[in-house]
């Protein structure tokens, strides 16, 4: 049984520091992989940030992302370690849930990249759903990718932000596809990145960050209607050729296990995968409440 004493609210600004010293301090800690830092979620006004009280003392907070489509990510979850953490996260889980259900929200999702959070998630309803791969490229060399005239290949800069969404919001369903204030997070992290048009409308992109002497391809879109068309494989080629005139030969990617095509893509370019493989859990509200 859940203590009478805990409360649950939405975060103020008040909270932050509080947030943020939990966050440093305790082994309960989980953040979602992405492209924002904890502060952005507390700071930003679309972000859906709820705390566990006890006595006026923050014990447990938990952040979820912008909703799309009825659906979000779990982006932060914390409690302290001296206040029975697991009570507290599932109490404050389904607290919110409760409320998030009347704005809509009917599906969370979640990776499992801490074991302690497994249990936590399970208590809370979570199931897996699919596992997030990851691959490798060695030192294999690629082609000068040639130009095609009816192509038109160019940085992206924040003027084209909306392409670059557009293009996103088609190729990805939810909860896969990123909102504007992410995509323009990850454009400004990343180290090389590339628009494709035809005929002056986007049907791809790619963004690849830099780690010293290894690319992390972390985002290739195409529009579903140029799919299967060589459009990703030009913009991958172009992008391992961009690295290799610069002597970097070492390549990861993450992408679904069952998005065929995407392996099929990245199997022909001498990807392999790693076995480094992140579940991914779903709850679904309407089973919960």
């Amino acid at each position: 049984m859940m203590p009478h004493r805990w409360g649950v609210r939405p975060c103020d600004r008040r909270d932050v520091a509080g947030i943020r010293r939990l966050s440093e301090i305790n082994f309960h800690t989980h953040h979602h992989l992405d492209w924002q830092r904890l502060d952005d979620y507390l700071f930003q006004d679309f972000g859906r940030v709820w705390v566990c009280v006890e006595q006026n003392q923050i014990i447990a907070a938990l952040g979820l992302s912008e909703m799309m489509q009825g659906t979000c990510w779990l982006r932060f979850m914390v409690a302290s370690d001296d206040h029975q953490p697991r009570n507290a996260l599932q109490h404050l889980f389904e607290q919110v849930m409760l409320q998030e259900s009347k704005n809509g929200l009917h599906s969370v999702f979640s990776l499992i990249i801490r074991d302690w959070l497994r249990p936590i998630l399970t208590q809370c309803g979570f199931r897996w759903v699919e596992e997030i791969v990851t691959l490798e490229r060695l030192r294999s060399a690629v082609a000068d990718p040639q130009p095609h005239p009816d192509l038109q290949l160019l940085p992206i800069s924040l003027e084209r932000l909306d392409d670059v969404v557009q293009v996103d919001q088609q190729a990805f369903g939810p909860p896969w596809h990123m909102q504007p204030r992410e995509i323009r997070a990850a454009i400004r992290t990343s180290h090389y990145n590339r628009i494709l048009y035809i005929d002056r409308q986007p049907v791809g992109y790619q963004l690849t960050t830099l780690n010293h002497s290894s690319c992390h391809l972390a985002r290739l879109a195409v529009h579903p209607h140029w799919q299967g068309s060589g459009i990703g494989a030009g913009l991958l080629q172009d992008m391992l050729y961009y690295f290799q005139r610069r002597k970097i030969f070492y390549s990861t990617v993450n992408t679904q296990q069952s998005n065929d095509r995407s392996l099929r893509l990245y199997t022909r370019y001498d990807y392999k995968l790693t076995g480094s493989d992140l579940p991914v859990w779903v709850a679904h509200l309407k089973e919960m409440i």
